[in-house]
């Protein structure tokens, strides 16, 4: 993973639970635990890896935990500067048709709690078909193949320079589709704003049980509305914890707009 893109990605994540950090958090909300592991097929940079974060909304602080995702130690820190505290990750090939499980130590300022995910799948590897030249102002068909082991599908329209520069605007466009779709028509809006020789990548996720994109994240305004968005797919148990674990495959394609 680029660290500058980890970075950034986990401010966001930050700012969604914290409400930017202008706000103090809702009290009596649970500790949010967050988790993904992720094999990435993008042709611009590898993101994959696994990812993991526990938010005390009530304090406003990250805590410290002994995190394994299938007793691989995740601990390499990020400390993104929003909130005290630390954010785990590590680059690791996740490997389509595998099951991941976390399990976790959360150091909270009550005492130890322990917390996991059941096994999650990790979806098949597979293809996808989109135009390596666009024209502007135009809806684009985006096809890909079955993923039989999938329940749902992101589809995203990235600005390239999305992956260097870490802003939260570059995620254009993001849309979910159901278990067993194969295709997907990108609306015209979704490439407003890109001139004639910009390049954009399009970008589909099969995923099972929890998937987030900065799309979404930036519309979560604070720490109650971010274990709503989390807990829809709640599946993190243990010490009155809530939070999500997903597993997800994710490939991508340039295009130029013509």
């Amino acid at each position: 993973m680029s660290r500058c893109r980890q970075i950034g990605l986990l401010a966001l994540l930050l700012a969604a639970c914290t409400g930017g950090g202008t706000e103090p958090p809702p009290v009596d909300l649970p500790i949010i635990a967050v988790g993904v592991a992720r094999l990435d097929r993008s042709p611009v940079q590898n993101l994959g890896g696994y990812l993991a974060f526990f938010f005390d909304a009530d304090n406003n602080r990250l805590l410290t935990a002994e995190v394994e995702i299938n007793q691989d130690p995740v601990n390499e820190i990020i400390e993104p500067g929003v909130v005290e505290g630390p954010i785990y990750f590590r680059g690791r090939l996740v490997r389509a048709n595998e099951t991941y499980r976390l399990v976790a130590t959360i150091h909270a300022l009550e005492g130890d709690i322990q917390v996991s995910s059941p096994s999650i799948v990790a979806p098949a590897v597979f293809e996808m078909q989109a135009p390596a030249v666009h024209p502007a102002n135009q809806p684009l068909v985006v096809t890909w193949d079955p993923v039989p082991n999938a329940q749902a599908f992101q589809i995203e329209v990235l600005q390239t320079g999305f992956r260097d520069t870490v802003s939260a605007a570059a995620t254009s466009y993001s849309t979910l589709a159901p278990a067993g779709a194969t295709s997907f028509t990108i609306p015209a809006s979704a490439f407003a704003g890109l001139r004639p020789g910009d390049t954009t990548e399009i970008e589909v996720t099969a995923f099972n049980s929890f998937y987030v994109s900065l799309a979404e994240i930036g519309t979560l305004q604070d720490a109650e509305e971010a274990v709503l968005r989390f807990g829809s797919a709640e599946n993190i148990t243990g010490g009155g914890a809530r939070g999500s674990f997903g597993v997800a495959t994710s490939v991508g394609s340039i295009v130029t707009i013509q």
